[in-house]
């Protein structure tokens, strides 16, 4: 089985998470943020980590009173999120999201509004990390729908997400970017993510389309902005259609899509999501040789995945195209051992 579309958590780096500055808060509540930062980067405690969070929170609240939709407030919650995440407790990550998404959703704060849109994402993250697809699924459509609305549009929808007793269910379109009145880097990510849940679920059927117009899209902005900053997007979304069309039984359309993908990608080595869309690509070559019984020929693919997945620092794949190439060549021995 191809791999389709996975989200995986990437390693925190010293770039995403900072020591918080903001004179807003005591220097008693900088200092626990400091100690929660050397946690999370420098010895890898994460227990540790939440513990100096939480009581930074609680100076920020209780002794500075600090509003509840302070942004300052709202990035130490993130910051305890993303820690469930990191230690993959995904429920109660999954319950510190949802927490900081009404808190946002009742604030007056227009930019909290939209910080909310970006929230619905990381609580869709962590929803397919649970499996637990549908919420998901809401979290995706509600955030792709407020992205295309004007901020007076707002009022109407934009509590939908937070309304347990909604029966409805919003449906984005397939055709979604002909017909939206943004088209953005934004918008395409929450799309493409959307993509990726409907394939990881084997809706090809929804999930095809949706790769198709994330194509269109990108190459239009390349051709518009003159930019190659697309180029290896490009390249991964012409990987997830030779997956989906695997999925649907094109094989011959979803090698043609996959060795487009691949020349892209190779083409612009050195940049490290090329190199890791190489690395994923040649692997997946590798599954449908060795599923057709090629074995020489899925066997110097899956080097060239172990290769480029090096050169891009791609640990997660480096370890599952190595099981890959592993499990060919024992399988190999196997058959040559009852021959002989």
């Amino acid at each position: 089985m191809l791999v389709i579309s996975n989200q995986k958590l990437s390693f925190r780096s010293i770039s995403q998470v900072k020591p918080y500055s903001s004179l807003k808060l005591s220097s008693e509540a900088r200092n626990c943020l400091r100690g929660a930062y050397f946690r999370e980067e420098m010895v890898a405690d994460p227990q540790i980590a939440e513990v100096y969070l939480r009581r930074a929170l609680e100076i920020a609240i209780n002794k500075q009173n600090l509003d509840l939709d302070d942004p300052v407030v709202i990035d130490i919650w993130l910051r305890i999120a993303y820690n469930y995440v990191w230690m993959k407790k995904f429920e109660d990550a999954s319950l510190v999201y949802r927490s900081i998404l009404e808190l946002l959703l009742q604030s007056k704060n227009s930019e909290n509004f939209k910080k909310a849109i970006e929230v619905s994402k990381k609580l869709a993250e962590v929803y397919i990390n649970m499996k637990e697809f549908d919420n998901a699924e809401k979290c995706l459509c509600w955030s792709i729908e407020m992205l295309q609305l004007d901020e007076q549009e707002y009022d109407n929808k934009k509590n939908w997400i937070i309304d347990d007793n909604q029966s409805g269910k919003l449906e984005i379109p397939t055709s979604i970017f002909e017909n939206s009145k943004i088209t953005n880097e934004e918008l395409v990510k929450f799309v493409d993510l959307l993509a990726g849940l409907y394939a990881q679920q084997k809706k090809f059927e929804l999930a095809l389309p949706l790769y198709l117009g994330i194509l269109k899209t990108l190459q239009n902005q390349q051709k518009d902005q003159g930019q190659d900053k697309w180029k290896c997007w490009e390249a991964i979304t012409m990987g997830h259609l030779g997956e989906v069309l695997y999925g649907v039984g094109k094989q011959d359309e979803a090698m043609g899509w996959m060795q487009q993908g691949l020349t892209i990608s190779k083409n612009n080595s050195g940049n490290r999501d090329c190199d890791e869309c190489s690395g994923v690509i040649f692997n997946n070559l590798g599954l449908v040789y060795e599923k057709n019984e090629n074995f020489e020929v899925a066997e110097s693919l899956y080097n060239q995945a172990i290769l480029h997945a090096t050169k891009a620092q791609d640990f997660v794949g480096l370890e599952q195209f190595s099981l890959n190439l592993d499990r060919l060549i024992s399988n190999e021995q196997q058959q040559s051992d009852i021959v002989n």
